[in-house]
């Protein structure tokens, strides 16, 4: 059986840009370009920089055989900047798309049928203040982490 972590992460790409707040924010699937991004807010899916891989799943063959569970988690990395040099503009800014990404998700459990009916979605957050060459910018790491049942 297929893993399920390639949709959860399309389901991101291609979710994220139609959130509220969302479309200041470039939304890439991959590393950012080094220097490319010093100015623009943006989110790397399944990418952070930080020396870890983009995510993780496991497999696990239910014992009648016929399904398998999987969890997993995508890692993101949402800086969001704007100029400003007021850390808590910024940061309320950040966290308000952190809210709009659980809206969405509290709205459709399933990610639009990438998960089992019965599937979770949950997503932590490791904030940083960075301050760079425009201002100040908010860093959040977020771990996108789900189960699902897939059948054989």
């Amino acid at each position: 059986m297929a893993t399920v972590w390639p949709n959860v992460v399309n389901w991101l790409l291609t979710t994220l840009p139609t959130l509220p707040g969302w479309s200041a924010v470039a939304v890439i699937d991959a590393a950012p370009v080094p220097g490319g991004q010093d100015d623009t807010s943006y989110i790397t899916v399944g990418y952070t920089g930080t020396g870890d891989t983009g995510g993780q799943y496991t497999q696990t063959e239910s014992l009648d055989g016929f399904g398998v569970d999987e969890a997993g988690h995508v890692l993101c990395d949402l800086v969001y900047q704007t100029g400003d040099d007021q850390m808590s503009v910024v940061s309320s800014a950040a966290f308000a798309l952190v809210d709009a990404l659980r809206a969405r998700v509290k709205s459709d459990r399933t990610l639009g049928g990438v998960l089992s009916p019965n599937g979770t979605v949950s997503i932590s957050v490791d904030p940083l203040n960075v301050q760079n060459t425009p201002g100040v910018a908010q860093s959040l790491l977020l771990t996108f982490a789900y189960t699902t049942v897939t059948w054989n």
